[in-house]
């Protein structure tokens, strides 16, 4: 076995963007690395934006992931069985403060709410989205929204990008102990409760299954991907990778549409050497 691999006991990885391609398939080759991790008893975490109803529909890759941490960490469930392990609530004040400021500053923003069952969205929500979210959903109007239970917003701006909106609820000072704000995708903005991130929820698998972060390889594209690749023993970046996850990461792979996770996870030892399969000749661009 390759020496460095000894020292790693599991794999953490964001999807969409890293093992997700653009079009929301996974290859085959991904397919292949998840099931020869699973096969050699390395536990592998997906630590993502997604809600365990948008985990759901990833075939085959479902029934290798061990723990899924879900909407940047709070969330977390078994994918085998669908069992909840962990759910962390924004505070129903912060709800209603980000809520009103959003509506007073950014009156053309659209808010979805996630309750852990399922989003409440507003009117155009999908609209400006292009698409709705993956789960059950149901439409409500912002001051509705605002009194529901939620472990995680998303909030997108027909004109304006996720840095922006975040830069307009900084200026409002929406205190950053109600609530963690972050993006992995340029149109749409996550905010989830404090110390709710995919550090904290990746922690916490970790935890469960006896493992230190020091000991797992982690692999990310996206700024929400940060913290957990900050805690673990070996980041890795995909080459589509945003400027700062590339600056943060130990090591650089190939773009999430050259099947850049089972090229590093054979580099490392972790699976079985492939050369001599085909991969996608699809070309990879910056998120």
């Amino acid at each position: 076995m390759n020496p460095t691999a000894a020292r790693f006991r599991a794999v953490v990885t964001d999807l969409d963007g890293t093992v997700v391609r653009r079009d929301g398939t996974v290859s085959d080759a991904t397919r292949r690395a998840a099931a020869a991790l699973a096969a050699a008893g390395i536990p592998l975490i997906a630590a993502t934006a997604r809600t365990p109803s948008g985990i759901a529909v990833l075939g085959e890759l479902v029934r290798d992931v061990a723990v899924a941490v879900c909407c940047n960490g709070g969330v977390g469930c078994l994918p085998s069985t669908g069992e909840r392990l962990w759910l962390q609530a924004l505070d129903p004040a912060a709800v209603v403060e980000i809520v009103d400021v959003l509506a007073a500053r950014l009156p053309d923003a659209e808010i979805g709410a996630y309750d852990g069952r399922r989003w409440m969205l507003t009117d155009g929500y999908v609209a400006v989205r292009g698409t709705a979210p993956r789960g059950p959903h149901r439409i409500a109007t912002a001051g509705r929204l605002s009194r529901r239970p939620a472990c995680m917003l998303s909030v997108c701006h027909p004109r304006l990008g996720s840095a922006a909106v975040a830069e307009v609820l900084a200026a409002a000072h929406v205190h950053p102990g109600l609530a963690a704000v972050t993006y992995a995708a340029d149109d749409l903005l996550d905010i989830t409760p404090p110390g709710a991130d995919k550090a904290a929820g990746a922690g916490r698998a970790l935890a469960r299954l006896g493992i230190e972060p020091a000991d797992a390889v982690g692999f990310g594209d996206a700024p929400n991907d940060l913290p957990m690749l900050a805690l673990v023993g070996h980041a890795v970046a995909v080459a589509n990778a945003h400027p700062d996850v590339l600056a943060a990461a130990d090591a650089v792979t190939a773009c999430v549409e050259r099947d850049g996770f089972a090229e590093a996870l054979t580099g490392l030892g972790l699976v079985p050497d492939e050369r001599g399969r085909p991969t996608a000749p699809s070309s990879c661009g910056q998120p």
